[in-house]
């Protein structure tokens, strides 16, 4: 899941790709010497803050958190429900989904690793453990005895050196078998799982937090009246960001599958999606500014100014998907491996996989 690895790779680059870096609250002690050059150091203040902002890339972060939402959305679909025709009675399942939305890459550079975290438009994971439980074993009327139904819940909390993340997923499924499987040979030869029709009801939060110490600085010589010296005014703090994405999904799904000597089953189908929600940024600069200068012209106390980086955006998902999915699964007599692949059709692009204990 190489996607998983993308995360603060994404969240550490979208801190610097608003280019929202100001030096505000600037203040020159009246009579000092500062304030008589006021105008030349506001001058140096406005290099640092483009200085600042030019290392930075820059980007439209509407599109980032539009990313963010809609590849939170893909990132759950495949953990609350099985669509193999796989067990009886009962079924538990853990599982991680992870989407993004991939901007100009493909599939391909995505699996290799060949991806800049710089040039992906959003990520997005999912958790869930989900039990499953298969109302054909109960004494119901035939309608009834088509039905699966899945609850799923987790809580994932993640942290590294500079970054931490909450994944909280949770959902209910319902599953209907539409057209009854069929047997060839024994259902240990080959087994056409018939056509089951899902329909779900999900949520998924995901919040990021990045922060990283940072010091920049630039130095530049200026004639003034009160004499000519290199002013170098140096910014060095902890700026941090956060991204907080809340997405609500009401996913409906149409799916076969195929059983092959009882081992290997393949499944695939079509979902549309109604989703709503969205994705939040904010940040946060801690640390400091200073002026200083090889002129002896600045005295200790003259000037002062406060650094800033400013994130309010909010994105929000497209209201409806139409996707595809495909898994492969191997089969054991009590546990079951599983991968699946996902697509919105012309957009993001993800994966699933877990593991089933199934009776």
């Amino acid at each position: 899941m190489k996607l998983l690895i993308l995360l603060p790779l994404f969240l550490s680059t979208f801190i610097i790709q608003a280019k929202t870096f100001t030096i505000t609250n600037r203040y020159y002690r009246p009579s000092s010497n500062a304030y008589i050059i006021s105008d030349y150091i506001d001058n140096i203040y406005d290099d640092l803050e483009d200085s600042v902002n030019n290392s930075m890339i820059s980007v439209d972060t509407s599109i980032y958190l539009k990313g963010v939402s809609e590849s939170t959305a893909l990132a759950s679909k495949g953990l609350s429900a099985s669509y193999a025709n796989d067990f009886d009675l009962f079924i538990l399942m853990g599982a991680v989904g992870a989407a993004a939305d991939l901007g100009s890459y493909s599939l391909n550079d995505a699996i290799s690793g060949d991806v800049n975290s710089d040039r992906i438009n959003g990520v997005g994971v999912a958790t869930a453990a989900t039990f499953g439980l298969n109302l054909n074993f109960f004494p119901l009327p035939t309608f009834a005895k088509r039905f699966k139904l899945y609850a799923s819940f987790m809580k994932t909390d993640l942290d590294f050196d500079d970054f931490s993340t909450k994944i909280e997923h949770m959902a209910l499924f319902v599953q209907y078998r539409l057209i009854e499987e069929e047997n060839i040979g024994s259902s240990y030869l080959l087994n056409w799982g018939g056509v089951d029709v899902t329909l779900g009801l999900e949520k998924t939060t995901l919040d990021l937090n990045y922060s990283k110490a940072l010091v920049k600085s630039l130095t530049q010589l200026s004639e003034t009246p009160l004499g000519t010296a290199n002013f170098t005014g140096t910014y060095s703090g902890t700026p941090s960001a956060s991204l907080e994405s809340s997405i609500t999904s009401i996913p409906v799904e149409i799916s076969t599958s195929v059983r092959f000597l009882y081992f290997l089953s393949l499944y695939g189908g079509l979902g549309f999606d109604l989703v709503s929600g969205e994705t939040t940024a904010s940040s946060n600069a801690t640390g400091s500014i200073s002026m200083t200068d090889d002129g002896g012209i600045i005295n200790d106390g003259d000037v002062s100014a406060t650094p800033n980086f400013s994130l309010g955006q909010s994105g929000k998902p497209s209201s409806t998907n139409s996707r595809f999915f495909g898994g492969l699964q191997i089969n054991g007599p009590l546990l079951s491996v599983f991968m699946q692949y996902n697509e919105v059709f012309g957009g993001v692009k993800g994966a699933a996989v877990g593991v089933k204990v199934r009776w």
